[in-house]
């Protein structure tokens, strides 16, 4: 049917924080932002030498997500600080700074 839209595929290399910070030979940042829509705590997993050197954390998380992360990082030594709203987008999201303790 020509009234269909074509689909276009791409294959896209996906690496860890940790992986890239460790390759570029860069050192870890003290602070992070995270906005990822939906990935968070894949995002997190995929970086516990980051966290070890992190002193905070900024973070968009959903309603649905914000326990678990706030578990996670709490299991890393840090402590939820603050929730800002987060401007232009969905409702149910925030931002959450969280800072090692």
């Amino acid at each position: 049917n020509e009234n269909r839209s074509k689909v276009q595929t791409s294959k896209i290399a996906m690496f860890s924080l940790d992986f890239l910070i460790d390759e570029l030979d860069l050192a870890f940042p003290a602070h992070k932002k995270i906005d990822v829509d939906g990935i968070e705590f894949k995002i997190l997993q995929g970086m516990p030498l980051s966290l070890k050197s992190a002193l905070s954390i900024m973070i968009e998380v959903d309603s649905e997500s914000i326990e678990s992360i706030k578990e996670y990082l709490s299991a890393h030594g840090f402590i939820l600080s603050r929730i800002f709203s987060a401007h232009g987008v969905r409702k149910d999201n925030t931002n959450a700074l969280f800072i090692k303790h």
